[in-house]
């Protein structure tokens, strides 16, 4: 599989975050939230038969312009130039005249993720979004990054209702006055409700402050369904952002849903159709779960990056139970397209054999679709693109070869090694650097190395802190890391590591798998690592941050207890943003490749 697709949750950095509260800490018993009480059986609501078309978008994350992705098109690696929002006005205008009642759902994370968002602060998204003239909009975590400025510059400035239904927004009254709880929509003359509905983890891997709560989705969900129902609306959307594995579960645990369009997980939904182009979807599209009043509810999801458009046909009966549907999501492609030889990535010339080869087999695949950009978003676009021009195109260095993620190969091990080097130049105590595999978020191409391609593999604007502690605690973070990934399933080896080595044995027991740590000394060469010494680790803020947090609330430190755990920790911050260490650090190297060293030794389970 290429390009950038996630299993499960974009969780950023959680697994590691959650360790750092785990190992300095004995274990202590939380109280349970008591179960939520179960809904009164719905009213049956008599209406006519109704057909309509939800086209539906994810986790789209700043990808305002086409970005390359390496797809299998007649048979050959390809990178094609996908999506963006002129493409996808397209394909909007085109199903919007082909089908009779058609809705335009956003699940969420419509921001950061490339160049866009620190340049205009999502205000080209939402411009975007504003033109495309969508129906409703769900809250994300990444609304949430830093702070509720970028929420409230949302609800400011979109014209489509922006939901989130399990939000307390008492202390925050800007947002309380705008965003909804649900929002009701009319097709072919009927009535449908659609809630939305945000991750309660929020507060775990963003940065939402304390003026906003984030509530369990079930409850609020009964109620406004109940409340729905009680004006006579029984055809019912959850436009979640909650994530592929709380949509199952919300959809078995609450009655009268009819469909979830969701994001946060980055699922993407499909058949043999994207297999063929050399992606693994997660499941089918859509998936379908029994609800607990014995009705069928149908989940989709849409992938990630504005470059894949989600498209359910429902039939319902005169009861507003889906009797029928069809569905095809399809990725969006421009009709340029680059082949690899020895001297790089190249365009494909229009009148080649091989541009005929890949039309058609794009022409034979329902799940990819060719558009070409669209005037009038384009003319939105504009003044945006002019300020981002010299941004975009700006080289940084060349990658001698592609740059695919995978185990100590990819953008990963520069991340590491450009942590390590920043942080040097600041600190020249610092020795090691750690970073999560699973916030590495774009792949490299053989060629230039464009300074937007740097910030959609750093995606989340974080600064680079440094921690000292103990090699015996090192080793224990790094084992309750594992545990920690491996329990939301991501797999091991987890971690990008610079400065040390070390060795995973996945058929040892849980705390017990790292056989093996080897550090590297001031004469270059790996020794074992000191288990009694003091090491230096350079990772970034938000990691640490998050996994002082919890600590703090579980052991009772009170308002000075987060200053206690750093201080133990000698935490400090290096005012370096991650961004700007691997731009700076390719910029010093010139020219990139993969590691030829192994960093994690990873010996699978039932093999020796």
């Amino acid at each position: 599989m290429h390009g950038k697709m996630k299993p499960f949750y974009k969780i950023t950095g959680i697994s590691l975050a959650i360790t750092f509260a785990l190992v300095l800490v004995v274990s202590a018993c939380a109280p349970s939230t008591p179960p939520e009480p179960a809904a009164a059986p719905l009213k049956e609501i008599v209406s006519e038969p109704l057909t309509f078309t939800i086209l539906h978008v994810g986790d789209t994350h700043s990808y305002v312009m086409p970005h390359d992705l390496m797809l299998k098109l007649g048979g050959k690696d390809t990178l094609a130039s996908l999506g963006g929002y002129s493409l996808m006005a397209s394909a909007v205008q085109d199903v919007r005249q082909k089908e009779k009642n058609v809705m335009l759902l956003s699940a969420g994370d419509s921001t950061e993720g490339t160049i866009w968002m620190p340049k205009f602060e999502g205000l080209a998204d939402f411009a975007a979004i504003n033109a495309l003239k969508f129906d409703a909009v769900v809250l994300g975590n990444h609304e949430f990054a830093l702070g509720t400025q970028l929420s409230k510059t949302m609800v400011d400035t979109l014209e489509p209702p922006v939901l989130a239904a399990n939000m307390d927004f008492s202390l925050e009254p800007e947002l309380a006055a705008k965003v909804r709880p649900y929002v009701i929509l009319e097709q072919g003359g009927q009535k449908i409700g659609v809630i939305g509905l945000i991750t309660p983890d929020t507060p775990g891997i963003a940065r939402p402050g304390n003026t906003v709560k984030f509530l369990p989705p079930e409850g609020v969900t009964n109620k406004y369904i109940s409340e729905l129902n009680s004006l006579g609306i029984n055809k019912i959307i959850i436009l979640s952002h909650l994530g592929y594995e709380p949509d199952l579960k919300l959809a078995a645990a609450v009655p009268g849903i009819d469909i979830i369009v969701g994001g946060h997980s980055h699922t993407f939904m499909g058949g043999p159709e994207f297999v063929e182009l050399g992606f693994t979807p997660v499941t089918s599209y859509p998936t379908s779960v029994d609800g607990p009043d014995g009705g069928k509810v149908l989940i989709v999801h849409a992938w990630e990056s504005n470059q894949l458009l989600g498209q359910i046909k429902l039939n319902f009966d005169d009861h507003g139970n889906i009797h029928s549907y069809s569905g095809q999501p399809f990725i969006l492609s421009s009709d340029s397209f680059k082949l690899e030889d020895a001297n790089g990535w190249n365009p494909v010339a229009g009148d080649s054999s091989q541009y005929a080869t890949i039309m058609q087999t794009i022409a034979g695949n329902p799940g990819i679709r060719i558009y070409r950009n669209n005037a009038e978003m384009d003319k939105v676009l504009q003044p945006y693109a002019d300020q981002v021009a010299a941004d975009l195109n700006a080289v940084v260095g060349i990658a001698e070869e592609d740059l695919i993620r995978g185990h100590d190969v990819g953008p990963g091990p520069v991340i590491a090694d450009a942590f390590l080097w920043s942080a040097q130049k600041v600190d020249p105590t610092i020795n090691l650097a750690l970073f999560d595999t699973y916030d590495v978020d774009y792949d490299i191409y053989k060629g230039p190395i464009l300074a937007n391609d740097i910030h959609m593999v750093l995606d989340l604007r974080h600064k680079l802190a440094a921690v000292t502690l103990k090699g015996s605690l090192l080793k224990m973070m790094l084992e309750m890391g594992l545990d920690s990934h491996i329990k939301v399933k991501m797999p091991p080896p987890c971690f990008e590591l610079s400065g040390f080595k070390m060795t995973i044995d996945m058929n040892r027991k849980s705390g017990e798998r790292i056989t093996e740590i080897q550090v590297r000394d001031e004469n270059g060469q790996f020794i074992p690592m000191n288990m009694d010494a003091d090491y230096s680790l350079v990772t970034t803020d938000f990691l640490l941050e998050k996994g002082i947090a919890p600590l703090v609330n579980k052991i009772s430190l009170g308002p000075m207890g987060e200053n206690l755990i750093k201080s133990f920790l000698k935490y400090r911050e290096l005012d370096i943003k991650d961004v700007d260490a691997m731009t700076d650090y390719i910029k010093y190297k010139k020219t990139i490749r993969n590691p030829t060293e192994i960093r994690t030794t990873l010996i699978p389970a039932e093999s020796r």
